[in-house]
């Protein structure tokens, strides 16, 4: 398991490396010398590999609260990753989705073209 010393010592390296804690969670130096934390975790049959955030921004005990938190809905058969900011992901969309396109159709586009580009479309469902 990692310590807050050992991390502080963690140096540059030609290639990016890791160092992992326990449960999944590692600290990757990269080259620059930036450190960021990182989960592995088995979600529905696969592998999957998030950011936490960036070391000493991140303490190591809140990247630990964090992989805690993570595991825990994962136990409970939760997708830990699938909100931002308390909000449903596709909610998060469709709103970046008004804003940037649509916004930038409405202000861009003939009425002809605009109608074609703004047709509801129906999003697939995503595996997780």
């Amino acid at each position: 398991m990692l310590s807050d010393t050992v991390i502080r010592r963690l140096a540059a390296r030609e290639k990016r490396y890791e160092m992992h804690d326990d449960a999944g969670l590692s600290l990757e130096v990269m080259p620059t010398g930036e450190k960021y934390w990182r989960i592995r975790i088995s979600l529905n049959g696969m592998r999957v590999r998030r950011t936490l955030g960036k070391y000493p921004t991140v303490s190591l005990a809140s990247a630990r609260r964090c992989r805690d938190e993570i595991r825990l809905k994962v136990a409970m058969g939760e997708n830990p990753f699938v909100t931002i900011s308390g909000r449903p992901f596709e909610s998060v969309a469709r709103e970046w989705l008004e804003v940037k396109v649509f916004g930038f159709v409405n202000a861009n586009l003939t009425t002809r073209d605009s109608r074609i580009l703004t047709t509801p479309v129906t999003l697939p469902q995503l595996p997780f």
